[in-house]
């Protein structure tokens, strides 16, 4: 049998998918690179972390886009605070010295 693109709960059943986009400030071209792989791996682990998949994940030089569907009913802070902008500057501190 397929697998069904709905999800069941014990009185639910849904399709929850969300579109995110995140930009640096300013549309500044830094996400390439050493940069680029290391933001790709990391949205990887904190998203299966989460309890996330991923459906698309598309990291451009200015912007991420991501199309995420979440095991259980989640609102979206809850799995993309991890990776809000103050915690990208923490963990790529290289990305400061440019």
């Amino acid at each position: 049998m397929a697998a069904s693109k709905y999800r069941k709960l014990s009185h639910v059943v849904f399709k929850c998918d969300y579109h995110i986009v995140w930009t640096p400030k300013y549309r500044y071209r830094v996400l390439f690179g050493e940069v680029k792989a290391l933001v790709e791996n990391d949205i990887e682990m904190l998203f299966k972390w989460k309890g996330v998949e991923v459906l698309e994940k598309n990291v451009q030089s200015d912007h991420i886009h991501l199309v995420c569907s979440p095991k259980g009913l989640f609102v979206p802070i809850t799995f993309q605070s991890p990776i809000s902008p103050k915690n990208i500057l923490f963990l790529y501190p290289q990305t400061l010295a440019r």
